[in-house]
């Protein structure tokens, strides 16, 4: 073998480290393709999915949204430096082939916009415009489905709003449900609040979550436009998940437990059915049985925030102070922004008599924090 063959070998081996290291991507738009029109008026196919990935960034920003991985919606591959560095070398299509071939791409789209009745005016185009989505099988582009948006208007940027939202509950309908979900969320509210809210309060995001299951059953039957049948399951997972902890806030305790056990039962290496079933026990007064449960959660993911605030809370319900405290240090650690951490510290502190200027300290932080992160209820979807 020749020092040229080497080289080529040695190059596409450091490209596919790379590409195996480089973040995912959500959703890849292969084609944005816009009439001659709306070109001349400034919107190109390079300025259209840049729209596009800022309306998306903003439908979770808007909403308050800070998700993990699995809920998750990047539209950075197009623009990544990975990609740049191979279009620059002539081995884009390796990389591409690479990414998809490896599963980093969980959906895979084109975008067409059709301005129909068409006229320019004095100053600006006037006419209808609509967006066709047509979503393609990540790994061999057929297409799958298609779906058109219609605009009453030339306002692009609405219709852009509209096609963001369309792709995230097509593609991750577990990022648009936590996105309806934070929409729907009381200000103020608090994670660990014992009161009940109202029946129907999350009417909305519990419409689309019950009809979502309904219409994508696990047998097969509906598998949708999911890279994989592991994606559609964890999607389901998610789905029970926050249906339970909306059945647990709206004081549907038996509702709640099954959503949970079924999470559970679908993932059982997602740490979010064993923390919220763990809370429900909590708060059903079954403390050791609900330490069992955050104590496998943690086992799961060590990072996540949320379980050692529930079992701070927990311990702090059964007279255990110090190891109580323990844990709220812990979260804090965890999540800073969290007020529930500052809320509970607060709590603690007052029962083993801490000083005073200590204990305002925190509730200093907490307000601080809330009015930073309007919404805290989303750590509970996680």
């Amino acid at each position: 073998m020749g020092p040229i063959e080497w080289v080529v070998i040695g190059f596409t081996a450091v490209v596919a480290s790379l590409t195996m290291l480089s973040e995912p991507t959500d959703v890849m738009v292969d084609q944005i393709s816009a009439p001659q029109a709306m070109e001349e008026s400034g919107y190109t196919a390079e300025t259209l999915g840049q729209i596009l990935e800022d309306a998306t960034s903003k439908l979770f920003r808007d909403a308050g949204v800070h998700y993990s991985e699995d809920y998750s919606f990047r539209m950075n591959y197009r623009s990544s430096a990975l990609l740049q560095l191979a279009d620059a070398v002539k081995m884009k299509e390796v990389v591409e082939g690479l990414h998809l071939y490896l599963g980093l791409v969980n959906g895979r789209v084109a975008v067409t916009f059709v301005i129909t009745a068409a006229q320019r005016g004095e100053s600006e185009l006037i006419g209808d415009l609509m967006a066709e989505i047509d979503f393609l099988d990540p790994a061999t582009g057929r297409l799958l489905l298609s779906e058109e948006i219609s605009g009453d208007t030339m306002d692009i940027p609405k219709l852009m709003d509209q096609v963001a939202a369309t792709l995230v509950r097509r593609i991750k309908p577990n990022a648009y449900a936590l996105h309806q979900f934070a929409l729907e969320s009381p200000p103020g509210r608090k994670i660990l609040a014992a009161d009940p809210l109202p029946t129907g309060t999350y009417s909305k995001t519990k419409s689309f979550v019950e009809t979502w299951i309904v219409r994508h059953p696990l047998d097969g039957s509906h598998r949708g436009i999911f890279a994989s049948e592991d994606d559609h399951v964890m999607y389901m997972a998610h789905m029970f998940n926050l249906l339970g902890v909306i059945y647990l806030l709206e004081n549907e305790s038996d509702a709640a437990a099954m959503s949970f056990m079924k999470t559970i039962e679908l993932r059982g290496d997602l740490p979010m059915g064993y923390v919220n079933m763990g809370w429900l026990l909590s708060l059903q007064g079954n403390y050791d049985s609900a330490l069992a449960y955050f104590e496998r959660a943690e086992k799961l993911k060590p990072k996540l925030a949320v379980t050692p605030l529930y079992s701070a809370a927990t311990l702090n319900h059964m007279g255990q102070y110090h190891n109580a405290l323990h844990k709220i240090t812990e979260a804090q650690s965890r999540a800073p922004t969290l007020a529930e951490v500052h809320d509970l510290k607060v709590l603690i502190m007052t029962s083993m008599g801490e000083d005073q200027t200590r204990i305002d300290e925190q509730r200093r932080k907490a307000d601080l924090n809330r009015w930073r992160v309007p919404y805290q209820l989303n750590a509970l979807a996680f």
